[in-house]
């Protein structure tokens, strides 16, 4: 019986911000090491010449867990404010999806009053935050040199974080969401029969009830043998309400 491990995805805006990216990969580190999660980094998993945006939006569809790093920079990014989006709506669904805001290096009120992200309704959320006093912004990094103060500050957030995730499940209910990726496999086998077909997608079961990381290669691979990148949410647009029973 193949058992799954439940999944979780690191939202962060990190670019030139060598704090927010340690934080970043002192967070990747210590649930590599506990082995009881598949972790959705982009920093990680993607490569050069990866098709990249229709792969997020398979992560952002189907992961048991979040984590959004909201650092200044990260709540003025399109990206991490499309992530944060995508999420919050699954929640509306009713998903049982696990969302762990944390604050680094700005307030609880910035984040939920700031325009882009009234709209989620973050304010209902439990935040973690960065103990560390300073700014962010000034810190120098030096390859393995962190500032013990720093160092000691992320130690204690991460372990919050990591102690929050430790009861993360995999979520087997048949949600909106869930069920239009899968009628979008569905539709792209009927399209391109030519594709490696079951060997990108595990056999449905009980015990195997979600997709695995073979599908994301196999839409990256249609996105490069159509000459565009996939689009979920305009894919969905075609098929129509997900609950359509």
């Amino acid at each position: 019986m193949t058992v799954l491990r439940p999944s979780v995805f690191i939202s962060h805006s990190s670019a030139e911000d060598p704090a927010v990216a340690y934080v970043r990969d002192r967070l990747f580190k210590e649930l590599e090491e506990r082995n009881e999660l598949q972790i959705l980094l982009d920093v990680r998993m993607l490569g050069g010449g990866d098709v990249w945006r229709p792969i997020l939006h398979q992560w952002l569809a189907e992961c048991d867990s979040a984590i959004l790093l909201l650092s200044p920079k990260a709540l003025d990014s399109d990206w991490v404010r499309t992530e944060a989006t995508i999420l919050t709506w699954r929640r509306s669904l009713g998903s049982k999806l696990t969302l762990i805001p944390v604050r680094l290096g700005c307030s609880r009120d910035a984040v939920v009053d700031k325009a882009a992200f009234k709209p989620l309704d973050l304010g209902n959320t439990q935040f973690e935050s960065l103990s560390f006093d300073g700014d962010l912004a000034d810190v120098e990094i030096h390859g393995e040199q962190v500032p013990e103060a720093l160092k000691a500050a992320v130690d204690d957030l991460v372990s919050k974080v990591v102690s929050r995730l430790h009861t993360i499940e995999v979520d087997k209910d048949d949600l909106p969401m869930r069920r239009w990726v899968r009628d979008v496999s569905d539709v792209l086998d009927t399209h391109f029969p030519d594709l490696p077909r079951r060997q990108r997608n595990s056999p449905a079961s009980t015990d195997n009830p979600r997709p695995t990381g073979a599908r994301t290669e196999f839409i990256a691979a249609v996105s490069k043998k159509v000459g565009i990148e996939i689009e979920l949410e305009t894919i969905h647009k075609y098929l129509g309400p997900a609950n359509r029973g």
